[in-house]
């Protein structure tokens, strides 16, 4: 069941001193209108370098597309570092998750971090590695815009 998530945009937010994160109310709000369990998201940090949640959903088309994975290698290579890198999270009644300290270290999470909407995940990153990420996608920029061809 791939459902179709529209979590974007964005905002600045803080840790608090646990390692929790408030998730913004909008992005709580598309959970609950279309997850099965919106109080249930995985965590894994990308090869980017964001810890990215992902709904019970997306996460069960992640783990479809590894397991249809006809190359060995590649299979196996994708639960060592997809599957064996991730942790299921549960939302508290205050809208906050705790960010396990594995992956704050990972990602290089602490104090302020930039949460963005990622389409069909959540990213939380660290503001200096998204805006090398930023700088990094720049170059990119034109190409982008015209071979989706979005007529903005």
């Amino acid at each position: 069941m791939d459902l179709v998530f529209n979590l974007i945009g964005g905002a600045s937010h803080s840790l608090d001193e646990k390692g929790r994160l408030a998730l913004p109310s909008k992005f709580r709000e598309e959970l609950r209108g279309k997850s099965a369990r919106p109080e249930e998201l995985i965590a894994l940090v990308t090869a980017s370098g964001c810890l990215a949640l992902y709904p019970h959903e997306r996460w069960l088309t992640i783990l479809d597309q590894i397991k249809d994975q006809a190359d060995t290698t590649m299979r196996e290579a994708a639960n060592m570092e997809i599957v064996y890198g991730a942790e299921p999270l549960t939302l508290d009644k205050a809208g906050r998750i705790l960010l396990p300290a594995r992956h704050r270290e990972k990602a290089g999470l602490a104090g302020e971090v930039e949460v963005r909407g990622g389409g069909y995940k959540i990213e939380i990153w660290a503001p200096a590695n998204l805006a090398r990420r930023l700088a990094e996608s720049e170059t990119h920029r034109e190409k982008v815009w015209k071979d989706l061809e979005i007529g903005v």
